[in-house]
């Protein structure tokens, strides 16, 4: 027991000597510390970038040497502490022929400078990737090298131009019908700014857009409302809006509306699957319409794509089952089991005249040799 505290106590002290060096000036003239390295420079530790409107990007490079008579392995750059700093690549101008460029793999690397050699390391700073309004980021980065403990720390500094503030960036709409002609509304409150109108038409991309402004001490916040047009494409949608202010130079206003338009209709699942030789013999589909004063006139079911046996599935319905205005059809194999796959159709009509007819795929898997 005393042996181990001795040792445990030795080694406390060996970690309080180490790190008591390494934050003490050296026999030099320049301290060293674990964030300066013995062997390479960079001729600006601190770079401050020129003002950056919000949204924009900005770059600066420092210039690295290696004072050492032997080569300097650069293994890793960052982490930079910011996703909207990154050090993308080291550019060597005097390499022949005509210079080179190496790209920055943020999980590790193995750049070689030369004795004397320098190079350039690219920084960007990249303000579209902020979340929340910002009017000032500084952060470092540091550069480390194969053998050495310590790291060259690079700092960085900018005042960043934030006149207003889009909440939300992106409105998700989740679900919605291609009829049903969805609102929405987005704000726009000022920030480094405090006056300032917003330029919006009447009509963008086929929607309507109306702006109200509401004073709040001596700020405004402007709220921008936007309403689909009467009948959407089908599928996913992202739709981008683009507006400006009457601040000169000032960086666009952006927000984007996303959702998966759907028909009138809706219905699950989406696909079916029987499987006789298993016991799942049956299977329901529901039919719902979005709009709950249309009343559904479906036709009559029919199977398509099957070569053999699809008479031995049985449908029964369109039939209406609750109020809310939701039909089921029903799917029964019956006779014997298949001998091979099958795949087909079940078609419906809907009498819809944005959606005339329904397809659902269906898979009916044979019975499967256990092992």
């Amino acid at each position: 027991m005393l042996q181990s505290e001795i040792v445990k106590s030795r080694k406390i002290t060996l970690i309080a000597a180490f790190v008591a060096a390494a934050c003490q000036p050296s026999q030099g003239s320049k301290p060293a510390s674990l964030f300066s390295h013995p062997h390479l420079e960079a001729s600006e530790r601190t770079i401050k970038l020129d003002p950056i409107p919000f949204g924009e990007s900005r770059e600066a490079f420092y210039t690295l040497k290696n004072t050492s008579p032997k080569s300097v392995f650069i293994r890793r750059v960052g982490p930079t502490g910011c996703s909207c700093a990154s050090v993308r690549e080291i550019v060597f101008d005097k390499r022949a022929p005509s210079g080179e460029v190496i790209r920055i793999d943020p999980s590790g690397c193995r750049v070689e400078l030369l004795p004397g050699e320098e190079a350039r390391l690219r920084l960007v700073l990249d303000t579209s990737r902020y979340r929340e309004p910002i009017s000032r980021s500084h952060g470092s980065v540091p550069v480390w090298t194969e053998g050495e403990p310590r790291a060259l720390l690079l700092e960085w500094s900018a005042d960043i131009w934030t006149p207003f503030w889009v909440e939300p960036w992106a409105v998700q709409l989740g679900s919605i019908g291609a009829l049903d002609g969805v609102t929405g509304s987005v704000s726009v409150q000022s920030h480094d700014t405090n006056e300032f109108d917003i330029l919006v038409p009447a009509e963008m991309h086929g929607w309507q857009l109306t702006k109200s402004t509401i004073t709040r001490g001596e700020s405004l916040l402007h709220i921008i409302n936007f309403k689909a047009p009467d009948e959407l494409p089908l599928g996913p949608l992202q739709q981008e809006f683009i507006l400006r202010s009457d601040i000169p130079d000032s960086p666009p206003i952006k927000f984007w509306v996303q959702a998966l338009v759907e028909p009138s209709i809706t219905w699950s699942p989406r696909r079916i699957l029987l499987l006789p030789g298993e016991g799942r013999t049956a299977a329901k589909i529901a039919i719902l319409s979005r709009d709950p004063d249309t009343e559904l006139m479906l036709g009559l079911p029919t199977l398509t794509g099957f070569a053999n046996n699809a008479g031995n599935i049985h449908i029964e319905g369109p039939l209406l089952k609750d109020p809310q205005n939701k039909n089921t059809v029903e799917l029964q194999w019956q006779g014997a089991l298949p001998e091979e796959d099958m795949e087909g159709w079940l078609n419906i009509d809907t009498n819809q005249p944005d959606f005339p007819s329904i397809r659902i795929p269906i898979l009916v898997i044979a019975q499967q040799e256990k092992q």
